[in-house]
């Protein structure tokens, strides 16, 4: 093969793939405005075993809402807060209207209550965040309060915790420490 074929085989291979590149669908321009929470709620108490539910309505007026950003903060926890970021599905990128849910475990109960603080806030394609949102959530005996009358019951995602119990530290014996 001499150089004269292979400069027309990358030229027309570097053609081809230009010409290819003009074809993929490309997603909606990323705007200048952050996402809007318009509405939430979430029971500020859940049962052992049960999905606490977080009810939201939100939209973005530029259409390119991208991700939901949590963090679970844990009283007496010496760590950085939990974090996790959800990219959301294409249909949800105009508006949202439903609920996140997180499962907590039945093995709780051997803890006994626990007590958190869920924070949540929406970004769009540009980093631009919409605004915080905080919400307490007790773990124990009491049921879940239904949401206030308006709020949609689908499913949006699945919040990317599974809380539990942190390990408490060893109890220091003076006898083996010297």
């Amino acid at each position: 093969m001499n150089l004269k074929s292979v400069w027309s085989i990358l030229f027309w291979a570097a053609l081809f793939s230009l010409s290819g590149c003009s074809m993929i669908p490309k997603g909606p321009p990323i705007g200048d405005q952050p996402p809007v929470i318009d509405s939430f709620y979430a029971s500020p108490t859940v049962g052992y075993g049960q999905t606490w539910k977080i009810f939201i309505r939100a939209h973005d007026p530029d259409g390119d809402m991208w991700e939901v950003r949590f963090r679970i903060e844990q009283p007496g926890v010496l760590y950085e807060p939990l974090m996790g970021d959800v990219i959301l599905p294409r249909k949800l990128w105009k508006e949202m209207d439903g609920y996140f849910f997180l499962h907590n475990s039945v093995l709780l109960i051997q803890g006994g209550p626990l007590d958190l603080v869920l924070s949540l806030d929406l970004a769009d394609r540009g980093e631009r965040k919409s605004r915080k949102i905080k919400m307490p959530l007790h773990i124990g005996t009491k049921s879940q309060r239904p949401p206030p009358e308006g709020f949609s019951d689908r499913p949006l995602l699945a919040v990317p915790y599974s809380i539990c119990h942190t390990m408490r530290p060893p109890i220091r014996r003076p006898w083996r420490y010297r």
